[in-house]
């Protein structure tokens, strides 16, 4: 029985080695036969699609993979899963989610799963399957450090198993990712699996410990349209640390909607080239990559993902534009019925002046409602006029100019009666988006402490931040980039 069992675990050893032996020309960091080199496969659509040159881009649910330091860039909650199909029996799922954080930085949970199910037979005959899985779990938080850089880190535990025997581990991922030119050239560096892991049936196999560098330009070609050219150069330093893997990357955008990837892996001579596409449609985003290899055939990546903020944000502005409408139509017919009565308030004064034969004198009480209807008219003009306050560059401090343009709303304040005061916070591209997100707030958070001190009820102001969401001009000026540096202060009568 000791025997057989001897036997069956050679015979796994062996099948499993020609199972990494197939999966090598997939994996582009693997040179050697490291273990757990399931942590260095390409995760995702965009990424694969192009060639995994995407240290330095890392942008939405890629970056727990890629690089740690990039979940800042999530800007806001993403959910996102991952399918990698290699052959029928043989997949690997990837389940992601992205939320901020304490101290201004983002989180990252992640869990990696891979399978292979086939058919054996023992030395008897007797048909069975054997299950080979590795599952892993992740764990990042990323922070910006510095104005145009931020840091990132990656906890993961990891766990591998062929039939009955097992190795499990845990290891650290390092990034740093810095800008430069507003975000149009960009730098990356990681340090990737150092860790540790117990031995896979008594064989210590190294982890598969990389560095990797990489480089992207973006170039604006026109309003709607840019390109992306990436550059990844990475190392195992376990395996062969002397010997550096170069990979290429290229991506085309149009009206931010639509991305056709493609990418050249160097070391891969058999399956160099990746190609795909990805999709933006509303809250939702598709990626999808492609490659040939000689040994597997055809190799598809699949990943979709959630932003469900954006997507509970356009529920509502559904909704808010259903009641916009229905309050125009009221708005239009209110004010024809405020015509029909001004006119016939008019006419009757025409009348009453005509029995008293004096049309010097006339109703007063009438005239009164008449000028009552037309300082009603002029409210609702006011309710609908956005007051603007300009900034300069990085400032949220209040100028000359903007304190006498408040103390003028004051006054409106005092003299008419509102509802509520919106103040809404913007600023320019300049800078990373966490950083604007906080200037513009507290732009208008200054503007708000200078209500209140002027007497302004507090339950009555509402203070929004937008960043440098809805622009007014174009940030690639200098006169567009002022008119974004702003405060738009609404009052609700």
């Amino acid at each position: 029985m000791k025997q057989r069992r001897s036997l069956l675990s050679n015979r796994s050893k062996i099948i499993f080695l020609l199972i990494l032996f197939i999966l090598m020309p997939i994996i582009p960091d693997s040179s050697g036969n490291s273990g757990a080199d399931f942590l260095t496969w390409d995760i995702g659509g965009a990424p694969s699609a192009m060639g995994g040159s995407y240290t330095s881009i890392a942008n939405s649910i890629y970056s727990i993979h890629y690089n740690p330091a990039g979940v800042i860039q999530a800007e806001e909650q993403l959910i996102g899963f991952s399918h990698l199909q290699l052959f029928s029996d043989t997949n690997m799922e990837n389940l992601i989610y992205i939320f901020p954080g304490f101290f201004n930085g983002y989180f990252g949970f992640s869990i990696l799963y891979s399978s292979t199910i086939f058919d054996w037979y023992d030395l008897y005959g007797n048909k069975t399957a054997l299950n080979i899985y590795n599952v892993s779990l992740n764990l990042t938080y990323g922070k910006t450090l510095f104005k145009n850089s931020s840091l990132g880190v990656t906890i993961k535990g990891f766990k591998r198993q062929f039939d009955d025997v097992s190795s499990q581990g845990a290891a650290l991922d390092i990034g740093l990712l810095t800008h430069f030119f507003h975000k149009k050239l960009n730098l990356g560096v990681t340090l990737q699996n150092f860790g540790i892991q117990s031995p896979f049936d008594e064989v210590n196999d190294p982890m598969p410990l990389t560095v990797n560098v990489g480089i992207n330009y973006k170039l604006i070609l026109a309003r709607y349209f840019s390109i992306v050219f990436s550059g990844d150069l990475n190392n195992n330093l376990k395996e062969k640390p002397n010997e550096t893997n170069e990979i290429l990357g290229l991506e085309f955008n149009l009206f931010d909607m639509i991305s056709i990837r493609g990418g050249y892996n160097f070391q891969n001579e058999n399956n160099p080239i990746t190609a795909g596409i990805g999709i933006k449609l509303f809250a939702f985003t598709v990626d999808y990559a492609y490659s040939y290899n000689e040994y597997l055939g055809n190799v598809h990546y699949f990943t979709i993902i959630l932003k469900p903020k954006s997507l509970f944000a356009r529920k509502q502005k559904m909704k808010d534009k259903i009641i916009k409408k229905n309050n125009s139509t009221e708005n239009i017919s209110k004010k024809d019925n405020r015509k029909k009565e001004k006119t016939n308030l008019k006419k009757e004064i025409s009348k009453k002046e005509e029995i008293i034969g004096n049309k010097s004198l006339g109703d007063k009480n009438i005239k009164g409602k008449i000028n009552e209807e037309e300082m009603g008219l002029n409210k609702s003009i006011k309710a609908n006029t956005k007051i603007l306050l300009f900034y300069e560059t990085a400032k949220y401090l209040l100028k000359e100019d903007n304190i006498k343009i408040l103390r003028n709303i004051i006054k409106l304040l005092n003299n008419f009666p509102y509802k509520y005061i919106v103040i809404k916070g913007y600023s320019d591209i300049l800078g990373e988006n966490l950083y604007n997100l906080t200037l513009s707030k507290k732009r208008a958070e200054r503007v708000k402490r200078f209500l209140l001190k002027s007497g302004i009820d507090k339950e009555k102001i509402v203070v929004k931040a937008f960043g440098v969401n809805e622009p007014l001009g174009d940030n690639d000026s200098d006169i567009g980039r002022q008119k974004n540096r702003r405060v738009e202060i609404i009052i609700k009568y």
